[in-house]
């Protein structure tokens, strides 16, 4: 963690036409119309004030007259007014502020440090910018408490971001958050900038450093970076979801519900598990065991938000799942056909409309045979490996043993511009009484047919139209193979993939001129001299994107991408001679100081599962994890603390370098 240095100055808090916060802290349900920026003008505004409230009770007001000086307030707001002192050591302001309707009200403004209070404000304000509840919303802090920060979205578009260590100083930042992330210059005459990334609705990680800090003086202020977490929510989220039931056994029927309290449109859900949606209020099912982080991106007139929900959906795997069909002579059903279930799970028998169902324990792994004197039947059995999820449609078609029944089959696959891939659960109807068929996971069906059947065969399945619609057999006597279907879906919507390709050193140098191929027809994009790519695809793309370049191997050596729906930033790639071995683990690496100088023999635990490492004489330490880890850094050494007090890591593949820690004693505050 880098070092904090105090401004001695009072902070420079906003600039241009937006300056001054009203901020409600913790408690009560409050009034939430209240939430926004507040000035006493919209054309020339003097005086500012930003207002939020907060689901404990309280609220923090912070006001600014120049964007050069300014004030906060925490009080509690009864019915529609609020009175408070101010937080700087010497309570130097006291603030009245008065609710004369949603939109408007007065505020008072004295002087503290007078015999008798004097009055330095009195005006009317009204709301300018109308506040967004978000997943970003709240209060933040760090392990030990002593840092805060301010997180509010806008319904113009933009974020807030304001922090402080003692009540007193603090910094502004104002900008837009894409996908999570925030970064944004110092609003004040500080040249720091921040980079907030919010990992879920309350964990997060902030950094605020000072570019080309060498050159720049008195002016950079703040260095450092911290893990942080949300302790103060508002009352209630403009912009949410829910979703019912959230755990239960496979296969799980999920209900997402928007429980949004503005309007928001063009959602784009992502269910953890591979699976996509554009429905407002989409039914999921999930048929694999398993912990789903569920994610929903919306748009709320100019503001466009993503609101994730970690380890939200718990799927637990079934004690029995059951194996079901119908077996079929002609299209008719047949009764008493015995399936033998191998590995002792026993049979099944068909009943007058030719189905049969057996409950086999999670886990099963075995063939079913049919089989009924006279008989034959296609497919001749089935084969099964873990079985945790319940079989549908597992259907056998019967033929009179030595004669010969004509089946019909082929296979369906999506359109080039969707990847060509199988599509599973396609239902064949076949005319005349005939029955249907239903595609298999790899797209495949078989039908078996009356001999001398005529009649049309035709594909469904939701969202896909069909090449050709239909099929016309006349008078079958002989098995029709190849009857294959080509499955598209109509998109309008175009996302763009983005991300930085590096070399593999310590700095990561970027990569100019590296080729990233798009399967399906999708053409190709080429780094700029900062390594950057980037590519517009059409929605519901499925496919890969590999980098190539002369004499040069990346990693990943390719990325997939199934059903397209929102936008990809990240997407990045590390490059590296051809002959340099990329090491198979990436190393966690860094150094533990302690006033300035490094410290030996901290210990620092991976956990869980990777071990620990100490670190040298010189403080440094590095350890090699599994690729994938995810996981905590925590430091360790008797008598002592470090800030921060631990680092979270999630899917590392790639080496992470400077994963510093500073020490302090126990004995002596933290600054």
């Amino acid at each position: 963690m880098g070092t904090r240095t105090h401004r001695r100055y009072g902070l420079l808090f906003w600039a241009a036409c937006a300056a001054g916060i009203v901020w409600m802290l913790s408690g009560g349900v409050g009034r939430a119309q209240y939430h926004g920026i507040w000035k006493d003008s919209v054309e020339n505004p003097c005086h500012n004030f930003y207002i939020q409230h907060y689901a404990a009770g309280s609220t923090v007001v912070v006001y600014t007259p120049d964007a050069v000086t300014f004030h906060a307030f925490l009080g509690a707001l009864e019915g529609n007014a609020f009175e408070a002192d101010s937080l700087d050591p010497g309570q130097t302001r006291k603030l009245l502020l008065t609710f004369l309707s949603d939109d408007a009200g007065e505020a008072v403004l004295l002087d503290n440090t007078q015999d008798s209070a004097a009055q330095l404000l009195d005006t009317s304000i009204q709301k300018v910018f109308p506040a967004l509840r978000t997943d970003r919303s709240g209060i933040w802090k760090d392990m030990t408490g002593s840092f805060n920060l301010y997180v509010q979205d806008y319904t113009a578009g933009s974020t807030v971001a304001l922090f402080t260590f003692d009540g007193a100083q603090f910094e502004a930042f104002l900008g837009e958050t894409a996908d999570q992330l925030f970064e944004a210059p110092c609003l004040g005459q500080g040249a720091e900038h921040i980079r907030l990334e919010f990992l879920d609705q309350s964990e997060g990680s902030i950094s605020v450093f000072s570019p080309g800090a060498a050159s720049l003086g008195a002016l950079a202020n703040w260095n450092f970076d911290y893990l942080i977490q949300k302790v103060f929510p508002p009352p209630a989220l403009d912009i949410d979801f829910d979703a019912s039931p959230r755990s239960g056994p496979a296969p799980l029927a999920v209900q997402f519900t928007d429980t949004s309290t503005v309007p928001v449109s063009s959602p784009a859900w992502c269910f953890g598990d591979g699976e996509t949606s554009l429905e407002d209020n989409p039914l999921h099912t999930y048929t694999e065991a398993g912990v789903y982080d569920v994610s929903r991106s919306v748009v709320a007139g100019l503001f466009r938000d993503v609101t994730l929900r970690w380890a939200y959906i718990e799927v637990t795997a079934a004690a029995t799942v059951q194996i079901v069909g119908t077996v079929t002579f002609v299209g008719a059903p047949l009764n008493g056909v015995t399936l033998t279930f191998s590995g002792g799970a026993g049979t099944a028998v068909t009943d007058a409309q030719g189905d049969y169902s057996k409950t086999v324990s999670s886990g099963w792994s075995g063939t079913v045979t049919p089989s009924k004197s006279g008989y034959t039947f296609s497919p001749a059995s089935r084969s099964y490996t873990d079985v945790t999820a319940n079989q549908a449609n597992q259907n056998y078609a019967a033929s009179l043993a030595g004669v010969i029944q004509p089946a019909i089959s082929g296979k369906v696959v999506k359109s080039l511009i969707l990847g060509g891939g199988p599509i599973g659960d396609v239902t064949l109807t076949f005319s005349g009484g005939a029955g249907t068929a239903v595609t298999d996971a790899q797209g495949d069906y078989y039908k078996a047919a009356p001999s001398g059947w005529s009649g049309t065969v035709t594909p469904s399945k939701g969202e896909y139209t069909f090449t050709p619609t239909s099929r016309t057999y006349a008078n079958v006597v002989t098995h029709q193979t190849d009857q294959h279907y080509t499955g598209t879906v109509t998109y309008t919507a175009v996302f763009g993939i983005s991300g930085k390709v590096t070399f593999l050193t310590a700095e990561g140098t970027p990569m100019s001129g590296v080729t990233l191929t798009f399967s399906g027809g999708q053409g190709t994009a080429v780094t700029n001299s900062q390594g950057n790519y980037s590519k517009l695809i059409t929605g519901g793309w499925t496919g890969t994107v590999t980098p190539s370049m002369a004499n040069r191997t990346f990693t990943p050596a390719s990325r997939s991408y199934n059903n397209l729906s929102s936008d990809q930033s990240n997407q990045n790639y590390t490059g590296a001679l051809v002959g340099i071995i990329t090491p198979i683990k990436p190393v966690i690496s860094g150094k533990v100081t302690f006033l300035g100088a490094g410290m030996a023999g901290v210990t620092l635990e991976f956990k869980p599962g990777e071990g620990t490492t100490v670190t040298n004489a010189s403080g440094e330490y590095s350890k090699a994890v599994t690729s994938g880890w995810s996981g905590k850094v925590v430091p360790s050494k008797s008598g002592y603390g470090f800030s921060p007090n631990w680092k979270q890591y999630i899917n590392v593949t790639t080496h992470q370098t400077n994963q510093n820690y500073s020490a302090f004693l126990t004995a002596v505050p933290f600054p």
